[in-house]
């Protein structure tokens, strides 16, 4: 029996592949879920997470992000860790920014001056400490916003 305030923690190490199918019910845990291994997520399976609301969801795994999934992902009430990401979209990057929640990037190397500026108008916490390349325009709008984290001692600026 759950006690008030309990918060349980879903966990599946290991898993690199899922069917549509089993997210929608995964969508449905009650608590963190945490996908760490998980490889690719299908545009399906991204709508089913959209409505997720356990408070964390963990897609470290994830090398790839389609504009499709990242737009029902943006729908997400929870925090979403995407930080295995090397690169985004451009579309991408703009659809996750109206998520209102933390998201975690710490895997983007380089941002357009468009996808910072999304960002950067974000509501809540964003990691971005593995940033290496973004244009001045791009970090200006970045530094300027508290709730971004950077690691500004190798961010290469480009013009």
């Amino acid at each position: 029996k759950k006690k008030a305030g309990q918060r349980f923690s879903t966990h599946f190490d290991g898993l690199k592949a899922m069917a549509d199918e089993a997210a929608a019910v995964l969508s449905k845990t009650v608590g963190r879920l945490s996908l760490p291994s998980l490889e690719s997520l299908s545009d399906n399976a991204a709508k089913s997470f959209a409505k997720y609301k356990g408070g964390f969801l963990v897609l470290k795994g994830l090398k790839t992000l389609s504009d499709i999934a990242a737009a029902h992902l943006s729908k997400c009430k929870c925090d979403i860790d995407l930080s295995g990401l090397g690169t985004l979209g451009e579309k991408a990057e703009v659809r996750l920014a109206s998520q209102r929640e933390a998201l975690y990037l710490s895997g983007v190397t380089k941002l357009s001056a468009q996808a910072a500026e999304s960002l950067s108008r974000h509501d809540g916490f964003i990691d971005l400490s593995g940033l290496k390349e973004a244009a001045d325009r791009a970090l200006a709008a970045l530094r300027g916003t508290p709730a971004i984290l950077l690691a500004d001692e190798h961010i290469e600026q480009a013009s």
